[in-house]
């Protein structure tokens, strides 16, 4: 019995890393997505980013190539 939850016990403290590991080495990509597509929805027009650059050691972070499209009506392609 006590061998069981050891063993269950492992799985989950192992299950937890690899899923923190995973978060983290996709963030950037993640938090890409998330502004394109949110960005898109909120402002009505396209919003594309280039890159997403994370230093979590430092709390740092910078995003570039950000481009917000202007809405329908406007002359210009982006604001």
């Amino acid at each position: 019995m006590k061998r069981g939850l050891i063993i269950g016990g492992a799985v989950v403290i192992v299950a937890v890393i690899i899923l923190v590991v995973f978060v983290f080495s996709s963030l950037e990509s993640l938090i890409k997505a998330g502004v394109e597509t949110y960005g898109t929805e909120i402002t009505q027009a396209k919003v594309t980013l280039e890159t997403v650059e994370l230093d979590i050691t430092s709390g740092k972070g910078a995003l570039a190539g950000l481009v917000v499209g202007n809405p329908k009506g406007f002359q210009t392609p982006s604001a």
